[in-house]
């Protein structure tokens, strides 16, 4: 993500890269897609990220859990 890149930017170019990378053979799970997604996010979303790292607990992250998690924060 870049500064000033809207959210919704952000996660659409994320989907087009991994869907892309799926299609060559590169397959990433659920929790793996999640993780990928929060460590692409600018620092000031930091907060949200712990957020979402201590509501997981053992859980398992679920990418569209976190996915409309970022939208609604951004708006």
């Amino acid at each position: 993500m870049t500064k000033g890149m809207l959210a919704a930017q952000h996660l659409n170019e994320l989907n087009i890269v991994t869907t892309q990378l799926s299609s060559v053979g590169f397959e990433f799970d659920e929790e793996v897609r999640t993780l990928i997604l929060l460590s692409s996010l600018l620092e000031i979303w930091n907060a949200t990220i712990t957020s979402v790292s201590r509501l997981s607990g053992s859980n398992k992250l679920k990418f569209n859990d976190v996915h409309d998690l970022v939208l609604n924060e951004e708006i």
